[in-house]
């Protein structure tokens, strides 16, 4: 999934809460950390959700096997969900 779109996914959410929340409804879990740091640079650089996670997105580039697992994994999830929901609109 290109970063684009998955970033389109996430502009549908004003609260990490809700986001989190919808990925919890689809049977899929995030780490209380990317969770934690999301909320934490809504609040301190003042920025939306969008903003947020997509800054995060941007400069998250990780090294670590596990990490790099994970970011791929969310680009995946991002583009199952807008598969699912644009079949869901026709």
């Amino acid at each position: 999934m290109e970063e684009q779109d998955l970033l389109g996914f996430a502009a549908g959410f004003q609260a990490v809460s809700a986001w989190r929340g919808a990925m919890l409804a689809r049977g899929y879990t995030m780490p209380l950390q990317l969770c934690h740091g999301l909320s934490q640079a809504m609040k301190h650089l003042n920025l939306t959700f969008p903003q947020a996670f997509r800054q995060q997105l941007l400069l998250w580039q990780p090294t670590d096997k596990t990490d790099q697992y994970l970011r791929r994994f969310l680009l995946d999830f991002g583009h199952r969900v807008l598969a699912a929901e644009r079949a869901q609109a026709r």
